[in-house]
């Protein structure tokens, strides 16, 4: 009991307002407190909508990243010279359609307006895309699903981490049992299970 009193004093108690920049990336939490009562419906829901695209753009950083990394491993022959060019092209789409869903408020008739389930499986489904094309170093990029967990962590409820990490599992076993049947002699199965 004395633990959670402290743990809400630290936060400012309940009903008390933190002085958190609205600018800043901040949880949902954090941003609900700087919303006061008397503020506009419509104030409230543009930042809640600033900040969905504030998390986007840092979704989008790590998939530039993980996209120059292609390129790279595409001029080492770790994979195939068109894959990189391609997959920039199909999640920048997908991408952009996340964006354009927050930009025209299509995503506030979701049950999660922040669409974090759904971005987080596209994430998943595009490493398991360059996990199944990669010639060598598919240990090393088993990171990036990681990488996304972690973003989710902090906005998904327990239960919901649990089933994006067990989705993350299904992806890289599909990988692993399309590797078998397609280019058994390109895999190791004793050391990718």
């Amino acid at each position: 009991a004395l633990l959670s009193q402290q743990v809400s004093m630290a936060r400012g108690g309940p009903g008390v307002k933190r002085d958190v920049a609205p600018s800043t990336i901040m949880s949902q939490e954090d941003l609900d407190s700087t919303l006061t009562p008397g503020m506009p419906v419509r104030e409230k829901r543009a930042r809640r909508q600033r900040l969905r695209l504030k998390r986007l753009s840092m979704a989008l950083a790590i998939y530039v990243i993980y996209g120059l990394l292609q390129v790279i491993m595409g001029w080492f022959g770790l994979l195939p010279t068109a894959f990189a060019p391609a997959w920039i092209a199909a999640f920048g789409a997908v991408n952009l359609g996340f964006y354009a869903a927050i930009r025209s408020g299509v995503n506030l008739r979701f049950a999660d307006p922040s669409m974090t389930m759904a971005q987080m499986a596209a994430a998943m489904i595009a490493a398991a895309l360059v996990t199944y094309y990669v010639e060598a170093p598919r240990g090393a990029l088993l990171m990036f699903p990681l990488v996304v967990l972690f973003f989710g962590a902090f906005e998904l409820r327990t239960r919901q981490v649990f089933a994006m990490g067990a989705f993350a599992s299904l992806c890289y076993a599909v990988v692993i049992a399309l590797l078998m049947i397609n280019r058994p002699d390109r895999i190791e199965p004793r050391a990718e299970w």
